[in-house]
């Protein structure tokens, strides 16, 4: 045992040791916040940025939607006919639920489930950019809150992100680390 890598040099405690291990970034506690900061919030940053591309997207397709220049997507009738037959008269709702259900995302509904993505990837952007800057610890946690939640199209990637940022976040010397 008198060869072990893993213990302290001789003399050392463990929290003279750790202290040492500190001047590899400088000792700077900011630095070292920013270290553990960065990634989280370039993946939020990239989610957010994401969300806000293909809400604009929806929004900008269900408004032209609306205005008659784009039209719907269509159900093949051979594919409604199988449908009828698969679930049967009894179940004729089904299938009318399914034709109707069919452009929900456009339209008048559909612009507006876009804008509100569109306004809670801002939301996500702007935090995760706040994060980057360490300067509004408020705004950085309500990006990485809102990037948890299931609005948008990249809620799926956003709530590992954001729950990994808000830990770093919630962080007291990370914490004191934002001016």
């Amino acid at each position: 045992m008198e060869n072990n890598p893993y213990e302290n040099p001789p003399g050392q405690s463990d929290s003279e040791f750790l202290q040492g291990a500190n001047q590899f970034d400088g000792g700077q506690p900011d630095q070292r916040s920013k270290r553990r900061l960065t990634p989280p919030a370039i993946g939020l940053l990239v989610v957010g940025g994401l969300s806000v591309l293909l809400s604009l997207w929806g929004a900008v397709s269900a408004a032209l939607f609306m205005v008659g220049i784009v039209e719907g997507a269509q159900i093949d009738p051979q594919q409604l006919e199988e449908m009828r037959q698969a679930f049967g008269e009894e179940n004729e709702w089904v299938v009318q639920m399914i034709k109707d259900s069919n452009n929900l995302g456009q339209g008048p509904l559909g612009l507006i489930f876009n804008l509100v993505g569109l306004a809670f990837g801002g939301i996500v952007v702007f935090g995760s950019i706040k994060m980057l800057q360490q300067r509004s610890h408020t705004l950085a946690v309500a990006g990485a809150v809102v990037a948890m939640l299931p609005v948008g199209s990249c809620c799926c990637v956003g709530l590992p992100l954001g729950i990994w940022a808000l830990v770093i976040l919630l962080d007291q010397s990370v914490r004191q680390d934002f001016s």
